[in-house]
């Protein structure tokens, strides 16, 4: 659901208990559906991949390894969709 987008929309609160050293991931969908050159979408398995082969890292340092993976997929493949990417890592 886009945020805002539909006035009056009854939304629906939640709380989740994080323990410490949990990571919060937001994205939007730009990320996954980046296209190649042959208009493959990057997926959401390579990001999942990414996850769990780089989970050590700093939230900085997996940002920075999602955003190079990224943009190595897509080459120089134009993209129509935003991309925006969130790494929250509880202390």
């Amino acid at each position: 659901v886009v945020l805002g987008f539909v006035p009056h929309y009854n939304y629906k609160e939640a709380a989740v208990d994080l323990p410490a050293g949990s990571r919060l991931l937001l994205y939007s969908d730009g990320i996954t559906e980046a296209l190649n050159g042959d208009a493959e979408e990057f997926g959401d398995a390579a990001l999942q991949k990414l996850l769990l082969e780089h989970r050590s890292l700093s939230s900085q340092e997996l940002l920075e390894k999602i955003v190079a993976a990224v943009k190595v997929h897509a080459g120089a493949t134009p993209q129509s969709d935003d991309m925006t990417i969130v790494v929250i890592t509880r202390e």
